[in-house]
């Protein structure tokens, strides 16, 4: 293996020649390092890139983001999924406006305690920001470290977690943290990619155990997968005569909380005919009252999957309720309201 000090400085040197130019990278604030790594933990950098220059147009200041409400934040994040990760940009952003100054703290205790924030996203600003000695560890160092050095340490344990973060300390560059963690995230991404690796163009190629070994499918390892769990979801589409749609908040601490959706029905399977509906009604039975008008949109569930969950979709039309309903939002204000991406695709075909 290489020594540290010339490994780290090949990294450097790569990185200098063919890093990306990301807005981010332009002003590396903490402000825009934040929410770019944030939206960047469960997005491909190039899906990403237009909801951060939107996020920055609407929200350009961590005071902006402070005094933005929840439903205004949730719209902009509309289509990235993952929603606590913008509640908590929230959170974390009143945090700071009211007890920082509208600061971003710069140790690692003070950023740690924040909502959203791991040692991960910790590093990254501190690295990044502020020039301090924290390597990070990501998706992408995890799997050049564990082909580079041949770990088969399985992901995901606090033992593995304790020694890619050994390894990412000690090729740390502390005189330019900044672009060591730059250009170990962009190698991953660029070079030593999860499914087809550019090998025939990596710089560690002689040093590499995967590649000598010609076991690259087989790092890094990860710890068996979850089972999905499968969930049926029937929404009532419920439409008084007046131009309103009924919505309701997602309180649940469950995929999509705080997003708007129609009143669901969960039920443990797919239900076929209004009968079977009408069975499973539960708290919006009341809704139902002339079964006759009931009608499914889609024949056949839609598929959404998700992390460790599939989901069966089934739209119930019911265009007439001649009672005083609640929580109704007028159908051509529907695009200002935040609603799970399948949700709002459905809207779009239907009014």
């Amino acid at each position: 293996m290489e020594n540290q000090i010339h490994f780290t400085q090949k990294l450097i040197d790569w990185y200098r020649n063919h890093y990306r130019k990301l807005p981010w990278r332009q002003n590396a604030t903490p402000y825009y390092i934040w929410i770019s790594e944030i939206i960047l933990q469960q997005t491909q950098v190039s899906y990403g890139v237009p909801y951060y220059t939107t996020f920055i147009e609407r929200f350009p200041t961590i005071e902006d983001l402070a005094e933005a409400s929840e439903q205004e934040i949730l719209a902009v994040w509309q289509g990235l999924g993952y929603y606590r990760r913008a509640i908590n940009l929230h959170k974390t952003a009143k945090i700071i406006s009211s007890h920082h100054r509208g600061i971003f703290p710069s140790t690692y205790d003070q950023l740690i305690k924040l909502p959203g924030i791991g040692d991960y996203t910790a590093s990254a600003i501190l690295s990044i920001c502020f020039g301090k000695p924290y390597g990070v560890v990501d998706g992408n160092v995890y799997r050049f470290f564990a082909r580079y050095f041949g770990i088969d340490m399985p992901l995901g344990s606090s033992l593995a977690f304790k020694t890619f973060k050994k390894l990412s300390n000690h090729y740390l560059d502390i005189d330019h943290p900044d672009l060591y963690n730059q250009a170990i995230m962009e190698y991953g991404a660029l070079v030593c990619t999860y499914q087809n690796p550019r090998c025939h163009r990596c710089v560690f190629q002689n040093n590499c155990y995967a590649f000598n070994a010609k076991q690259i499918d087989q790092f890094p390892v990860k710890k068996s997968k979850k089972l999905n769990k499968i969930r049926y979801f029937n929404f009532l589409v419920i439409q008084p005569s007046d131009g309103l749609i009924v919505l309701e908040k997602r309180k649940k601490r469950d995929i999509w909380a705080g997003l708007y959706q129609f009143p669901l029905i969960e039920s443990n399977k797919e239900l076929q005919t209004v009968e079977q509906l009408i069975s499973e009604k539960g708290s919006h039975g009341s809704f139902m009252t002339d079964h006759n008008n009931i009608k499914k949109w889609n024949e056949k569930a839609i598929m959404q999957r998700l992390s460790h969950q599939r989901l069966w979709i089934t739209f119930w039309i019911i265009p007439f309720c001649n009672q005083s309903l609640k929580n109704t939002y007028p159908i051509e204000q529907l695009s200002t309201v935040p609603l799970p991406m399948i949700l709002s695709n459905f809207v779009k075909r239907y009014f």
